[in-house]
């Protein structure tokens, strides 16, 4: 087993930067996401600790060694793909055994191998079949096994459920987090699905433009995001962000005003607060915002109910049984001490 400790990594194209000054401790044994839109920055980052690319710049370390000039083979880390990456002409057992052959491990050991790892990811029924006889969900798990039957010491997991439906991906992610708690392996995931990260991860690393943005757990970054692009990013729906002014501790925009803010604070500034943090009332003067409704979706556990604000779209979750139509006036609640405030300027969180 081993910590992952990256230095002023960075990657460069020229002057575009895949990725930029990333400083970053990862325990032993630690699930860490990283997470952000396309061109992020996180693959990248993920694959020059694999190897795959040379940084720019930077000191890579895994356990005790820095492994920068090592092989791709040679630092001890699995990889699982967006693609299977299945052998098409060999059984589910013998694509789970390939690692093992190309390593040249001691054959003895191989079958108990292989079904130890097939059986992890519930695959023992299936070991004589060819991939073409599998489901999206079953190939999948084949190479998570082929990753697995490895043994190595830091899992990298590059996008590996995006290709499967909905229904799947909850179910593979249940088995992703149960297996990765089994093994007690450092374990790197990459994803753009901030639901993946929420759910998986010890940690969340979320990157935006090659630069991390924010570290700390999915409680830490959804309830403190750092600034306006994480609260945006994370959520779903995301955080509500609304461009207005504040002074004497009051909040005001077009149809918007909240009291009890911080009182010494006179700018221009972004403010936010979650969905399930405000509350369906009565339109009228008494309300935070008072506006005709935008749309409202049922969500089984939930109604969504949004309204247009000062150029922006408000959500609030009322209860399951709430119903209103669109263009009625609706009225919001929303306690002072659930909001964010934003620096408009730079996005920065502003700390009362």
């Amino acid at each position: 087993m081993a910590s992952i400790t990256l230095s002023n990594l960075s990657k460069r194209w020229g002057k575009v930067y895949g990725a930029k000054d990333i400083n970053l401790e990862i325990a032993d044994r630690e699930f860490i996401v990283f997470l952000g839109p396309s061109g992020c920055g996180k693959t990248t980052t993920m694959r020059m600790i694999a190897g795959l690319e040379d940084p720019s710049t930077g000191e890579i370390h895994i356990g005790e060694r820095v492994v920068n000039r090592l092989d791709p083979k040679d630092r001890d880390v699995a990889m699982v793909f967006q693609s299977y990456g299945l052998y098409p002409n060999l059984t589910v057992y013998e694509n789970i055994r390939f690692p093992l052959k190309v390593r040249k491990v001691d054959p003895a050991t191989h079958d108990e191998r292989v079904k130890r790892a097939a059986n992890m990811v519930e695959l023992g029924d299936l070991l004589e079949r060819l991939p073409r006889e599998l489901s999206g969900g079953q190939r999948q798990r084949v190479a998570l096994a082929r990753a697995v039957v490895r043994q190595p010491t830091v899992f990298l997991m590059d996008e590996p459920l995006s290709n499967l439906d909905a229904k799947l991906r909850v179910s593979t992610r249940a088995q992703l987090k149960n297996l990765q708690h089994e093994l007690q392996v450092t374990t790197i995931y990459v994803t753009h699905d901030q639901i993946e990260a929420m759910t998986l991860a010890d940690r969340v690393v979320v990157m935006q433009a090659g630069e991390i943005q924010q570290v700390g757990t999915p409680t830490d970054i959804y309830n403190h995001p750092t600034n306006t692009f994480v609260a945006g990013f994370i959520g779903s729906p995301a955080m509500n962000l609304v461009n207005g002014e504040i002074a004497d501790g009051v909040f005001s925009a077009p149809g918007m005003q909240i009291t009890g803010l911080a009182s010494g604070l006179s700018a221009s500034v972004t403010l936010g607060f979650r969905a399930e943090d405000a509350a369906v009332s009565t339109p009228g003067p008494e309300a935070a915002i008072s506006a005709p409704v935008y749309s409202m979706e049922l969500l089984g556990d939930a109604t969504m109910v949004t309204v247009r604000v000062a150029e922006a779209l408000v959500s609030v979750k009322a209860d399951k049984d709430y119903r209103i139509g669109i263009g009625e006036p609706v009225g919001f609640s929303i306690s002072a001490d659930k909001c964010h405030l934003f620096d408009r300027a730079s996005g920065d969180k502003i700390q009362a």
